[in-house]
């Protein structure tokens, strides 16, 4: 792993109900570096590290790995990505969780076995300046501080390349520095790092090269280390303003209002419209504008997102992963799912498995 390496985006493009969300987004990325990736669009970023880090595939281009085309499934073992969405089960413990995707969960493993492997995620967490009770389920951590158990989670699998998606938002000096000494740490080890900064701190701190997805393309920033603060302060809000400047914006409500009710077996969209004072055509329209997809199948598409993580990163078996997403009917999830995925559940998992 000390080597170099490269980890290499060559025109990919991805298009989702007939919107162009990417469009031949080239990046390289060498061990030992840093890039930062801003966008003026959240779910296209989203989509950008999903196709990354192997959640999702791209309709055309390539990513490779020294030179060798990787596919999604390949991309599963060798990044690791810390997602604003995070990929935790909260009924599991804070160790079990720190060590999903890695191995079993831990209650299998003999008293020593156990024991080693407390004391590394006890390690892992010190780093990070945090502190949690690793037997307490992780619904009992406060929802601010969760991403901290992701990132523990994420730095146990020792990856090629790590992705850490604003991260940095709710820390403290302390965290922050810890975190910055880990970036540093996985570069000198010759890791690549992708971060979405949240403020120009982030960008003169974590990264070495600094991009901006504005529409469906991707540019590169010359010389971003050397800018002033106020400059980098208007890519970062280039990057991130539908986020922070149109938390008011009615589709921002909505998007969110759903994202949290993925797990949920319906969802009353007219509801939603009327609570934001629009019609429902009016919402539909201006929503499928925004995000890409329409209400109804977003909605659809955050319930096989979390499937998907389920499915990667817990021992569930299929019906239950089908009713921890509010699907009644296991056969009807897994069209559903196959619909997204281009495969079943069942054959999902076992592409990671292998």
């Amino acid at each position: 792993m000390h080597g170099m390496k490269l980890l290499k985006l060559d025109g990919v493009s991805k298009s989702t109900d007939g919107y162009r969300m990417l469009d031949q987004v080239s990046l390289d990325l060498r061990s030992g570096q840093s890039c930062g990736l801003v966008s003026d669009n959240r779910p296209r970023l989203n989509l950008l590290v999903d196709i990354i880090g192997g959640a999702a595939r791209e309709d055309a281009g390539a990513i490779g790995y020294n030179g060798l085309s990787l596919t999604p499934v390949e991309r599963l073992k060798r990044v690791g990505v810390v997602r604003d969405r995070i990929a935790l089960v909260d009924s599991l413990s804070v160790l079990d969780n720190i060590y999903l995707g890695s191995m079993r969960k831990h209650s299998f493993y003999g008293i020593l076995r156990k024991s080693m492997m407390r004391r590394k995620a006890s390690e892992t967490l010190k780093r990070l300046e945090t502190i949690f009770p690793l037997d307490a389920p992780l619904e009992a951590i406060d929802p601010a501080s969760r991403f901290f158990v992701d990132i523990a989670r994420v730095l146990m699998k020792d990856c090629d390349y790590y992705v850490f998606d604003s991260v940095t938002r709710t820390m403290n000096i302390r965290q922050y520095e810890a975190f910055d000494a880990i970036v540093r740490d996985l570069k000198s080890k010759g890791r690549g790092v992708i971060v979405m900064p949240v403020n120009a701190q982030d960008i003169r701190n974590l990264v070495d090269r600094l991009f901006v997805l504005k529409g469906a393309q991707l540019f590169e920033i010359e010389g971003a280390k050397e800018l002033g603060d106020d400059e980098l302060n208007d890519f970062f809000l280039i990057g991130d303003k539908k986020d922070v400047k149109h938390i008011g914006d009615p589709i921002y409500k909505a998007r969110k209002w759903i994202e949290e009710s993925a797990c949920d077996a319906e969802i009353d969209l007219r509801r939603i419209a009327e609570s934001l004072s629009m019609s429902y055509d009016n919402f539909r329209r201006r929503f499928k504008a925004q995000v890409g997809l329409s209400p109804s199948r977003y909605f659809q598409k955050m319930k096989v997102g979390k499937a998907k993580e389920l499915l990667l990163f817990t021992d569930l078996e299929i019906k239950e992963i089908a009713e921890q997403v509010g699907f009644a009917d296991p056969y009807y999830f897994s069209r559903v799912f196959k619909e997204w995925e281009g495969s079943s559940p069942m054959r999902f998992r076992g592409a990671k498995e292998d």
